[in-house]
């Protein structure tokens, strides 16, 4: 009986492992640019970590080529990872950028497979190409970015119109070598001063619009870059918050370098709400408490979101210099895998409500100011008779 139930286990066990082996193995990533000025582009928000099936990957392909059934070239790799794209060098990707606004959807369910399969489209796999038309879907193997480039530039001289699609069959890396390179990158393309952040980490989903930009010593504002090592730790509570730690290498307007990390800690304001307390920075083992005047609060199983600069600050003393942090379009949520519905900075009363309220307070004064003026017009209620008395009017009247 127990032997019977050892094997049970380990049967479910090895259809589990299967499972997740499989679905990692036929996850892939995509790559879509190029096509004309009204080419939709891809408006929902990818998460790094969710995949997309073939249903939403092809309503995505329907939108992007139209109703004019844009030229299409897909290029792809036996094997293709996102390792392969997040730890590629950024000069490649710049150069597909060129041609387009260059999108990425980190996991697709087997894209080759619906791309075969597109019912609209004239398939062919001709690699020795001259231009590419309206309604043909051209399929050719990728073996470096270098051929994808160099294809896409001439076929792109006749075709002007001609949206590419990079992706691939398979992705055969093993799993702890994908976790292992993976972890080595918080953003989905190759980093620099100028990419976004995103953060997945045990407890905390983090996203900046571009690197935060410290200021110490009365200095300019220098950005960090990009984050080198992350992790965090704590439970949430007020005795034991948790906190998002960022190592950076930072490099200073005189190419002098440091090691600065910004350490975010998070405490329960109130019950079911969450606050983004301070940001704790050191430098060169001195660490500094950064404060802000912005209320960073938000409900839980909420994502806080705020457009404008969060500008974190300590007020210069007899110790420590002034120093200040800005944070960039800041998104921020605990215990998720995505981010949900945003709470946002920006309250109700917005400055563009405040001006239209302002506005038209002041035309509706000017309104009822003219219309006291119209009704307090008085007619003339005497005539003149020609025979009778002249009539006389007193100043009373």
């Amino acid at each position: 009986m127990f032997s019977s139930r050892v094997f049970i286990f380990k049967f479910f066990g090895l259809g589990l492992i299967f499972s997740t082996v499989t679905s990692s193995i036929t996850d892939v990533p995509v790559l879509i640019w190029g096509g004309d000025s009204s080419t939709k582009s891809i408006s929902k928000p990818f998460n790094l970590f969710d995949k997309t099936s073939q249903k939403d990957f092809k309503d995505i392909v329907t939108k992007k080529v139209g109703d004019s059934q844009l030229p299409v070239i897909v290029f792809y790799k036996e094997s293709f990872c996102r390792e392969d794209v997040t730890l590629h060098d950024n000069d490649q990707w710049k150069q597909l950028k060129k041609f387009g606004s260059l999108q990425y959807i980190p996991e697709v369910d087997r894209p080759f497979m619906i791309i075969e399969t597109l019912p609209f489209y004239n398939q062919s796999s001709d690699e020795d190409l001259n231009s590419v038309s309206n309604g043909q879907l051209v399929i050719n193997r990728a073996n470096d970015l270098d051929f994808v480039f160099e294809t896409f530039k001439m076929l792109k001289e006749s075709s002007p119109y001609l949206l590419g699609i990079l992706t691939g069959k398979t992705c055969t890396l093993s799993r702890p070598d994908r976790i292992k390179r993976a972890a080595a990158t918080a953003e989905p393309l190759a980093q620099n001063d100028t990419d976004p952040i995103f953060v997945q980490s045990e407890r905390v989903l983090f996203y900046l619009e571009k690197p935060p930009a410290l200021q110490m010593k009365g200095s300019e504002f220098i950005s960090v870059g990009q984050p080198k090592e992350v992790k965090d730790e704590g439970q949430g509570t007020i005795d034991s918050p948790i906190v998002l730690k960022m190592d950076f290498d930072v490099v200073g307007n005189d190419t002098s370098s440091y090691k600065a990390s910004l350490a975010f800690e998070i405490i329960p304001k109130t019950s079911g709400y969450y606050t983004l307390h301070r940001v704790n920075v050191t430098r060169d083992s001195k660490e500094f408490s950064l404060f802000t005047k912005t209320d960073l609060t938000w409900p839980q199983n909420f994502s806080y979101h705020c457009g404008q600069v969060v500008q974190f600050s300590k007020s210069k003393s007899n110790e420590t210099e002034e120093i200040k942090l800005n944070l960039y379009n800041i998104q921020v949520q605990l215990f998720a895998r995505k981010f949900s519905d945003t709470y946002d900075c920006v309250g109700f009363t917005s400055i563009s409500i405040w001006s239209g309220i302002f506005v038209t307070a002041i035309l509706g004064l000017i309104m009822i100011w003219g219309l006291i003026m119209m009704m307090d017009i008085r007619t003339m209620d005497r005539f003149d008779d020609p025979k009778g008395k002249t009539i006389t009017i007193s100043s009373q009247d």
